[in-house]
């Protein structure tokens, strides 16, 4: 299989995979790629665990996507789920995958840190992108593939403008809008901790004036997508900004850059692991290109 011709979906027998498969169908249909759907059964139990139940299901999904007219493999390994997703994604003989499609965290409070979420480890440790879709996101819901309304969240660094081609290419795909968020966070100021000690000047103001200037850098410079990228500034603390402005604007995706984690470094969070917990749409998390990669010409480089 040639490289980048296949989306790969993770499923399970519980119900937050129902969404996570639709989404896959429909991209693999709009993209018209193979998907390869991923079933792993953990190594806590046999090969055999469940698996009457499993064919049962794998079965009814393969129908599904018949009838959408994607054309669908299925693949079943016995071993950590997020170990198996990792080994199909970088296994040297299929190719790197356009896409990872799972479903969300369903894990709070102390199950969080006795046992972490896969999508967590996924978004954290492979390099392709990976769409995580929230529980609520099941089967029978209208899927907006291609998607209509994307937030991309942008701090500026090499993970964000790697998120920003890829919301661009998702964008161009369709019809939709784009709104481009950064938030200046009141935790974190960008200033020395000192300067905030003169309530004279208000580095507030001229960090969200900063942002936006280079927000506006960023915009396509195509006629394709003239007036449908828009930038917004906010005020606050990052991850509550990115689920308000998701919400108010009835977003379809949320796109974010994503660093390579530590467990330890995941148990204690991330943006985008805390994120994927409040975010009531899918979110797309995309991890820095270390080639610097583009998916297209259209971007102005970022502002100094």
């Amino acid at each position: 299989m040639s490289e980048q011709t296949r989306i790969i979906c993770a499923v399970d027998l519980s119900r937050r995979s129902e969404g996570a498969f639709e989404y896959a169908v429909a991209l693999a249909k709009s993209r018209r790629v193979q998907l390869e759907l991923l079933f792993a059964v953990s190594p806590r139990h046999p090969f055999i665990w469940r698996a009457r139940e499993r064919v049962a299901q794998l079965v009814k999904l393969r129908q599904r996507a018949s009838a959408a007219q994607v054309d669908m493999t299925v693949t079943v390994q016995h071993g950590k789920p997020a170990d198996v997703i990792r080994q199909r994604a970088t296994s040297s003989n299929t190719g790197s995958p356009q896409l990872i499609v799972l479903g969300g965290p369903s894990r709070r409070g102390i199950a969080r840190i006795s046992s972490p979420s896969v999508a967590q480890a996924v978004v954290h440790d492979i390099d392709r992108p990976t769409l995580v879709v929230p529980g609520s996101e099941v089967a029978g819901s209208s899927v907006p593939v291609p998607f209509r309304r994307i937030l991309c969240a942008i701090d500026f660094s090499p993970a964000s403008m790697s998120a920003l081609d890829e919301a661009v290419r998702l964008l161009k795909e369709g019809h939709g809008t784009m709104t481009l968020l950064h938030v200046v966070d009141v935790v974190h100021p960008a200033v020395p901790r000192m300067a905030l000690e003169f309530p004279a000047f208000d580095h507030t103001t001229l960090l969200t004036e900063h942002a936006g200037r280079r927000l506006h850098s960023l915009l396509p410079v195509s006629e394709e997508l003239d007036g449908r990228v828009h930038t917004q500034v906010a005020v606050g603390l990052t991850v509550d900004e990115i689920v308000r402005n998701a919400k108010d604007l009835k977003a379809d995706l949320v796109v974010l850059g994503v660093r390579k984690r530590g467990g330890l470094a995941r148990l204690l969070g991330s943006t985008t692991g805390h994120a994927l917990r409040r975010t009531e749409c899918p979110m797309l998390a995309v991890p820095a290109n270390d080639n610097k990669w583009r998916a297209d010409a259209d971007l102005d480089a970022v502002a100094a």
